[in-house]
C-alpha cells in the first residue's frame, strides 16, 4: 500500500512468519531458499524506509500435537519451541545477509 506520492502508507510493521513456512519443502527445519527470499522482501521493504519487526514461529521445531503423540502435553510442545535459540539466530543471520 502506497500513498498517491508513492511513499508508504504505514512508516512500521510487524510481521508474524509461521516457523512452517521456513520449512520449505522440507519435513522440518530452515529451507535456506525460503529464508533468503524472506530476507530480500524484508530489504525491500526496509529500503522503502519501513521499520520492520518479525516475530517466526516455531512450528518448524516441534508442533504440540506431535509431541502430544509421544505423551508430551501439547501446551508445554508448543511452548518448548520458543526456547530453541539457534532458530531465530540462523533466521536473523539471514535477514543480516539479505540486507547487504
Amino acid at each position: 500500500m502506497s500513498q498517491p506520492d508513492g511513499r508508504p502508507c504505514y512508516g512500521r510493521m510487524l510481521l508474524k512468519l509461521s516457523g512452517e513456512a521456513l520449512m520449505g519443502p522440507q519435513p522440518f527445519g530452515i529451507h535456506e531458499p525460503v529464508v533468503a527470499a524472506i530476507a530480500d522482501q524484508l530489504g525491500e521493504i526496509h529500503a522503502l524506509g519501513v521499520e520492520t519487526a518479525v516475530v517466526v514461529g516455531g512450528g518448524n521445531i516441534i508442533r504440540g500435537l506431535a509431541a502430544s503423540h509421544r505423551g508430551i502435553d501439547r501446551v508445554t510442545g508448543n511452548r518448548c519451541r520458543h526456547l530453541i535459540p539457534g532458530d531465530p539466530l540462523l533466521r536473523r543471520d539471514a535477514l543480516l545477509l539479505g540486507a547487504d
